[in-house]
């Protein structure tokens, strides 16, 4: 009867650390998804705001509802817009520029929190712009 209680006993913590396990397992594959698809919607704010001189003054925060893991619940993605324009010199060859920074984060409406098992849900791209795209030659 011992020998079936160890057994049961030791069945029983291998059943919940494989659960623990998967568990993990598909926190991180969320995290991943989540984390491409971020990406590309900060890739895609920042080229938007480029191409659309909407980078100064900075815009207001916004969000948007994007499929990432599953179709059927999508997951709200948040983006802020920072840009800091970098003065022209002294030099009649630069005419100044502004670095613009798109920061997206997802599961929470505020930035840089975090989530158990998942870390810091947020990614950022960034970018030194020339407006015009070129520097003015003298």
């Amino acid at each position: 009867m011992a020998e079936v209680v160890v057994a049961l006993g030791v069945f029983g913590f291998m059943f919940v650390s494989l659960a623990a396990l998967f568990a993990n397992l598909l926190g991180g594959s969320t995290k991943s998804a989540n984390l491409t698809v971020g990406r590309a919607y900060a890739s895609e704010r920042l080229e938007a705001a480029i191409a659309g001189n909407a980078y100064w003054p900075v815009p207001a925060d916004a969000s948007a509802g994007l499929y990432s893991v599953d179709e059927e619940h999508k997951t709200t993605f948040f983006h802020r817009i920072t840009t800091t324009k970098i003065p022209a010199s002294a030099s009649p060859t630069y005419t100044g520029a502004y670095y613009i920074e798109v920061e997206v984060w997802w599961w929470s409406s505020a930035p840089g929190q975090s989530r158990g098992n998942q870390g810091k849900l947020s990614t950022k791209v960034g970018r030194l712009h020339y407006p015009d795209g070129k520097v003015v030659s003298p």
